[in-house]
């Protein structure tokens, strides 16, 4: 009779192990997919904020050879803030911020720049790169400081 309850008892001893097994395994299962997940959306956001940087730098740099191309006074004139909604850049550009929706550099981004006088020889500027995914709204700013040369 010992026998048997011995038997018995090994049986229900491996269906609890087989459940604590299954349990450790999900829990690895859950750890993997959770640091998959959040390595995947940060190399998103990575890729997003460096196309958002390039748009700015690329608008630093046009504005750059717009006050090479330009007489000063005429560039000077230009101090105000100006919505860059696409991707080619060239004057008329709209004037003021750019609306909330008004997303259109690859229907992701929204590009504005101020320009603002510090003083007779010189201008700042100052570009924001904005987009939204699922997290919120980010942004992108660069500021240059051109000077009449």
């Amino acid at each position: 009779m010992k026998v048997l309850l011995i038997v018995a008892n090994q049986k229900g001893q491996s269906l609890i192990e087989a459940v604590a097994t299954l349990g450790i395994i999900l829990l690895i299962l859950t750890g993997i997919i959770t640091a998959t997940t959040y390595s995947i959306r940060n190399s998103n956001y990575a890729k997003t904020q460096s196309q958002a940087t390039k748009y700015a730098t690329e608008l630093t740099e046009w504005f750059r050879s717009q006050r090479d191309d330009q007489d000063w006074a005429t560039f000077l004139a230009r101090t105000n803030t100006y919505c860059f909604n696409d991707v080619s850049i060239e004057w008329p550009i709209i004037t003021g911020a750019c609306s909330v929706s008004d997303y259109s550099l690859e229907s992701k981004y929204k590009r504005e720049a101020t320009l603002t006088r510090a003083s007779a020889s010189a201008v700042t500027i100052n570009i924001t790169v904005s987009w939204q995914d699922e997290s919120g709204i980010h942004q992108s700013n660069l500021e240059t400081y051109l000077t009449q040369w």
